[in-house]
């Protein structure tokens, strides 16, 4: 929390976080697929300033920042496919970052495990203006966590 020299009350509402699960008949009919939504935990509604994404690749550096049209080539010259491997949600500038009622978050994507397994990391970088006209980032690893939760590998051995 902070205060902003023009307020005198701390500023909350540049919560930004993400939630992740694995869910089944997300993508494919009988597999899990991983959900990733996004949370805007602030006060009031916070207004998208730009999205920007890269990817990181087995035994590669983490790619440059790119926009939504760079990330879907460099995962389509990977031979992952949209639509059936992942799903990104496209976000303009000016749109509005607000929760779901029913889940309490935004959709960022959903991934097959076969995209799991063959990307390191895909990053989100978001920034927002909130209700006040502060601006904030957030970086989501839209895989962390994927492989430790995974439901299909047996963690008793």
């Amino acid at each position: 929390m902070r205060c902003s020299p023009a307020r005198s009350t701390p500023e909350r509402s540049g919560r930004l976080g993400w939630r992740a699960e694995w869910v089944r008949d997300l993508i494919c009919a009988d597999e899990y697929g991983w959900r990733v939504g996004l949370v805007n935990g602030g006060q009031g509604t916070a207004v998208i300033e730009s999205v920007d994404y890269r990817v990181a690749r087995p035994g590669a550096d983490t790619g440059e920042w790119t926009d939504f049209a760079g990330v879907l080539a460099q995962l389509s010259a990977a031979g992952l496919e949209f639509g059936t491997d992942y799903g990104l949600e496209l976000f303009g500038a000016g749109s509005p970052l607000i929760g779901r009622v029913d889940e309490g978050t935004v959709r960022a994507g959903e991934f097959s495990k076969r995209f799991v397994t063959e990307v390191d990391a895909l990053q989100l970088r978001l920034r927002v203006v909130d209700t006040v006209g502060d601006t904030h980032e957030r970086i989501v690893d839209c895989l962390k966590g994927a492989r430790l939760t995974r439901p299909d590998v047996d963690r008793t051995a």
